[in-house]
């Protein structure tokens, strides 16, 4: 009798830390938008891991990944000037920078400004 209860106790205390557990990477795996706009300059950077994409890297060397952006934007070397909101807890398959989502992006080069309020919307600030 007294095996059976220790088995049913420890038992319990498995539950208990299974349950512990699985709150503990369910809170860590959500994904929180930061509602911050931010604003940086830097240049477009080929990464050429996991197939290679597209990235920004700051003037101060800050590496950040957008979401989604205008394929007119991803030619390497591009000089932008981007106002965007980080995205905390993202996960995904490319391992570098930092996920953000651009609210406006503008080459500073050309004079080109797309934004998110109109997706496919090229604007020239000319």
């Amino acid at each position: 009798m007294l095996v059976l209860k220790h088995q049913f106790v420890c038992f319990l205390y498995v539950l208990w830390g299974l349950f512990c557990s699985t709150s503990a990477f369910a809170a860590t795996t959500a994904v929180q938008k930061v509602e911050v706009p931010f604003d940086f300059q830097g240049i477009v950077v080929y990464v050429a891991l996991e197939g290679g994409f597209y990235g920004l890297e700051t003037d101060t060397g800050e590496k950040y990944l957008p979401t989604e952006w205008e394929e007119c934007f991803q030619q390497e070397g591009l000089r932008v000037k981007v106002r965007a909101k980080a995205i905390k807890g993202q996960m995904g398959f490319k391992m570098w920078g930092q996920p953000i989502e651009i609210i406006t992006i503008v080459s500073t080069l050309c004079g080109f400004e797309a934004d998110s309020m109109e997706p496919g919307a090229m604007h020239n600030n000319e």
